[in-house]
């Protein structure tokens, strides 16, 4: 009994939707969007989320630590159907790793590499699915070598430490949290690998790895915000109507 009362409940949950369209006049327009405001409309504005990034393949006798990454930047979105909406951002990125010895957490060297990003995607409903290319700008190396020893940093030239593109492949989420006329507000959950190195270059890393073949890939996983203002006139409009009564 309690499994057919369930089976009912299910049923009638699924064909809520088919017994609206069915109660609805058919002489009005039918809006997909139902009570949608600024996510039915093309959207621009700002985003920045944060969390960790780290390598995950160390020389011998390293082992590896996350580091704060970072991306803040311009969003924009717009509607293709009431499911799928396409995305792109433009921003700025800060990824890297730290190292230390694997007795001595005191021994470490840390590098962070700057990137700026185009992050086209689409939007599955909440599901989010991306590229994130990232054009290295620079960074820098800090490191300390013993307990006694002062921290020290030196700035990374992109050309001289051969900096690698970054091409990295972003699942996620974004959550609509607000949605009024002026605009919405977005939660947003994303993890990536990238596909290639920091950089080609030996003397960027840890000297250990001059005589191993390691990646430096940096996995990444970030939670942030949204804010984009809805365009006026850009909203998706109703289906017009195809039958009525006479």
């Amino acid at each position: 009994m309690q499994h057919r009362c369930l089976l009912c409940f299910l049923l009638l949950i699924a064909a809520t939707p088919w017994l609206r369209a069915q109660a609805a006049d058919p002489t009005e327009p039918m809006d997909e969007y139902g009570d949608r405001f600024a996510t039915k409309m093309l959207s621009v504005g700002l985003g920045v989320s944060g969390g960790v990034t780290m390598s995950l393949d160390p020389p011998t006798n390293w082992k590896v630590k996350p580091v704060l990454g970072w991306n803040a930047g311009l969003h924009a979105s717009y509607p293709l159907t009431p499911i799928v909406k396409a995305g792109l951002n433009l921003g700025i990125e800060n990824r890297g790793t730290k190292y230390h010895w694997y007795n001595d957490s005191r021994l470490w060297e840390i590098r962070h590499v700057n990137y700026f990003t185009i992050n086209p995607g689409f939007m599955f409903d909440a599901l989010y699915l991306g590229m994130n290319i990232g054009l290295p700008m620079g960074g820098s190396r800090v490191w300390q070598t013993s307990p006694e020893d002062r921290e020290r940093t030196i700035e990374v030239d992109t050309d001289a430490d051969s900096l690698v593109v970054m091409f990295e492949p972003r699942l996620g989420a974004v959550i609509p949290l607000m949605d009024e006329e002026v605009g919405w507000l977005g939660l947003t959950v994303m993890a990536g690998y990238n596909l290639s190195n920091l950089s080609d270059n030996n003397d960027f890393l840890p000297v250990e790895y001059r005589s191993q073949e390691r990646s430096t890939a940096t996995p990444s996983f970030m939670l942030g915000v949204t804010w984009q203002f809805g365009i006026p006139g850009t909203e998706k409009t109703p289906i017009a109507a195809t039958g009525g009564t006479e």
